[in-house]
């Protein structure tokens, strides 16, 4: 199966404040952090069973602001 989208939240936060948004409504603070090396893994578990390809729309973020992780 090969997918047309894949969704990666590498950031379980946001730092905004939107009052309509439930992650950025909440007071900022560092819930989880996906490490570069689990994200290789996901990558490579993907391409090896060849769930995604080059057309595939990749994103990292979802709810969490993916320019708050220092190692990505």
């Amino acid at each position: 199966m090969l997918f047309e989208s894949v969704i990666l939240d590498v950031v379980g936060h946001c730092n905004g404040k939107c009052p309509y948004c439930v992650t950025g409504a909440r007071k900022a603070r560092i819930s989880s952090l996906m490490s570069p090396d689990t994200l290789a893994r996901v990558l490579d578990i993907l391409i090896q069973h060849k769930a995604i390809g080059s057309n595939t729309l990749f994103q990292l973020y979802c709810w969490g602001e993916p320019f708050l992780h220092s190692d990505l």
